[in-house]
């Protein structure tokens, strides 16, 4: 009964795959140029990557759906500042929540055996043994941790850009002010 069930939620999640797709239509084309800019998005893209390549290697069965049809929502937080910036913190307050949930939901599953069974051979590094499970711990601290810097900013700078950094350049220049007394007043 339990297999069944567990095959009727992970095509429950083809539902996921709408969101994504409405998200990229709405994106501002410049601020998305933006982000393409910054090193943060790259690397968040990789760890992406990472924990759906684990994911789908531990697995390796009908679970895998639900990370093919998480993955668009995984690629699609990088581009969240180019959201339209009326919505942007109600949006990033409800879809970073729900990241989270599934960011702790697969470590708390995966480290107390209830996503069992999953495939996991350790494998040796010299005098390491190194196993794809132990990897994702940090993978999903470390996209955890953006997840919460875009709650944080969501909640308590809702105008401020989180991926987003303007380039700043300090120059000291002389000025020289001309004063004039107009009326008894310094101009």
């Amino acid at each position: 009964f339990l297999g069944v069930l567990n095959k009727a939620f992970s095509w429950c999640s083809l539902l996921m795959l709408p969101l994504p797709m409405c998200v990229t239509m709405v994106l501002t084309l410049d601020l998305v140029r933006e982000v393409l800019l910054t090193f943060e998005t790259y690397l968040l893209f990789s760890f992406d990557l990472s924990l759906f390549i684990a994911a789908v290697r531990l697995l390796r069965d009908s679970r895998c759906i639900f990370w093919c049809c998480f993955l668009p929502s995984m690629v699609v937080a990088s581009f969240i500042d180019a959201y339209p910036s009326r919505y942007r913190p109600l949006f990033s307050k409800q879809f970073f929540i729900g990241f989270s949930i599934v960011l702790v939901a697969w470590t708390g599953g995966l480290y107390s055996g209830r996503c069992a069974p999953v495939h996991d051979a350790p494998w040796h590094a010299g005098l390491l043994e190194v196993s794809i499970a132990s990897t994702t711990l940090s993978t999903t601290s470390t996209l955890l941790m953006f997840c919460l810097r875009h709650c944080y900013v969501a909640f308590v700078q809702p105008d401020e850009f989180v991926v987003i950094a303007s380039s700043l350049r300090t120059d000291h220049r002389q000025v020289e002010e001309e004063l004039k007394i107009i009326n008894g007043q310094l101009w």
